[in-house]
């Protein structure tokens, strides 16, 4: 009985590596595996926090934490694909760090990703049991607000405007402000790629048009 039960576990393992190996990051370890009280558990364990790590480094943008394009994208298509069949409503946010060049050439590239890493706090705080943050590129984010109108968006957004423009980031001997502008885009009869192009272009016209806003 011992034996079945322990070549049970090995071929749960075996499963579980497999389909890791294939690419299925979200895959689960049968508990049964957990549980036991021998080396396979051992083995269990350390094959989990594999897979959260390997979950990082592939999914995770390295420097913010945040979630990096490639998976960000994917997040967004299966956000988009539930809004569709649930009937719900999602908002889609492009924001810009304003004058983020400026900051690199006057306090170095050292201190401009602390900057970058203090606004991916705020925004990923910010997010929380509203939806999700993704760093989209350089100083370009994308912020998701699931089930959400516009106008509750909006409200978010400018409570999060306000938020970024307060927040203080302390270098040696100085200390800055920051502030970002935003185009977002809430249109459920649009595609995943048109609402992105309506948010970028919505994003630009506040960039020309003073910065530190929100378009919609």
């Amino acid at each position: 009985t011992y034996a079945k039960n322990f070549l049970r576990s090995l071929q749960k393992l075996k499963q579980f590596f497999k389909e890791v190996s294939t690419g299925n990051l979200n895959a689960e370890l049968d508990k049964s595996v957990l549980k036991r009280d021998d080396e396979l558990s051992v083995i269990g364990y350390a094959a989990l926090s594999m897979q959260t790590s390997l979950r990082k480094l592939i999914e995770l943008d390295a420097l913010t934490e945040l979630h990096n394009r490639r998976s960000g994208d994917k997040k967004l298509r299966e956000t988009y694909t539930k809004a569709q069949t649930k009937n719900q409503p999602f908002c889609l946010v492009i924001g810009d760090i304003d004058h983020f060049k400026i900051i690199n050439d006057t306090y170095g590239h050292q201190n401009g990703d602390i900057v970058l890493q203090n606004v991916a706090m705020l925004l990923k705080t910010h997010c929380r049991d509203k939806g999700y943050a993704v760093r989209w590129g350089g100083e370009e984010f994308l912020l998701i607000y699931e089930n959400c109108s516009l106008e509750q968006s909006l409200t978010y957004l400018e409570e999060l405007r306000q938020k970024l423009a307060q927040t203080a980031h302390c270098f040696e001997n100085d200390e800055i402000h920051v502030t970002m502008t935003f185009g977002i885009a809430c249109d459920s009869t649009m595609n995943v790629k048109q609402l992105l192009q309506l948010a970028d272009e919505k994003l630009y016209e506040g960039k020309n048009n003073g910065r530190n806003c929100i378009v919609s």
